[in-house]
């Protein structure tokens, strides 16, 4: 029932959600392992099958095929699952964004698979550069595998977006200095769409 012509937007976007809660739910910087902790239920998952009809419904509706997927984090288990599910559904051709962690599963394959799907642009939460500024954060990345997987993701004609905090409490000068230099050096690597 939302007036959607009257925003100001060339496309109607609208937002869905796959999933609450985060599934890694550990970074000490985050609020959710904290509201994960109130909740009858930490983290729980929709049905693909489910999500690609939520898709194919909002598309009948509205006519809508671009989307956000609004969850905290996107596995690529998840993302390829619903991929086989929005199979059903060629005539929509659904282009999507939405985030995700930095996981070794986000390998070329996954990536041209979820591209095929209509991923369009993915944010990634690095927070640092530097390898032992994320093991104190309590992150579970590895800054190699990062650099991975945003190679994927361009090679595959995904954009990305990467976060990062400067300042985190007993980050040094140089570790700082480390996250500046990782996103300054892999934009200038990539190709980015």
């Amino acid at each position: 029932g939302m007036p959607l012509h009257l925003y100001l937007n060339p496309v109607t976007v609208l937002p869905i959600v796959t999933g609450k809660g985060c599934y890694f739910n550990r970074c000490k910087f985050c609020d959710i392992p904290y509201i994960n902790t109130i909740s009858t239920k930490a983290y729980r998952v929709r049905g693909a099958e489910q999500i690609a009809a939520d898709v194919k419904r909002l598309h009948d509706l509205h006519g809508c095929r671009h989307f956000e997927i609004t969850d905290e984090t996107l596995a690529p288990k998840l993302l390829l699952k619903m991929a086989d599910a929005l199979d059903a559904y060629p005539e929509i051709r659904p282009r999507f964004v939405g985030y995700a962690r930095f996981e070794p599963g986000f390998t070329p394959e996954v990536c041209r698979r979820i591209h095929a799907m209509g991923m369009r642009k993915l944010y990634f939460g690095l927070e640092s550069g530097n390898q032992e500024m994320l093991d104190r954060m309590d992150k579970g990345i590895k800054v190699d595998v990062a650099r991975h997987v945003l190679r994927n993701c361009v090679d595959a004609g995904i954009a990305v977006h990467v976060f990062s905090i400067v300042g985190f409490p007993e980050e040094s000068e140089r570790q700082a200095r480390d996250t500046l230099a990782f996103l300054v050096d892999e934009a200038s690597t990539l190709d980015h769409p």
